[in-house]
């Protein structure tokens, strides 16, 4: 089954509709809920980050894409 966010995903698997995969960094704990580590598995997700052209010369924009270097270089999650 495909479930169009991270939010139902977790509420499907708390009313028992069956088990999810999520990434550890996305996980948000619930008594009702129990992890599972896959031990060997080179699991990776990919986040993109777009913007529409005319917003580009926003500062606060400018600014989140400065973050999103920074991130970038310094190699976090690769």
């Amino acid at each position: 089954m495909e479930i169009g966010s991270r939010e139902a995903v977790r509420e499907a698997v708390i009313g028992g509709l069956g088990i999810a995969a999520v990434s550890e960094f996305e996980f948000v704990g619930d008594p009702n809920l129990s992890t599972l580590t896959i031990a060997g598995a080179d699991v990776r997700t990919h986040a993109h980050v777009a913007c529409l052209q005319e917003r580009r010369g926003v500062r606060v924009v400018n600014a989140f894409f400065d973050v999103v270097a920074t991130i970038l270089k310094r190699g976090v999650g690769a």
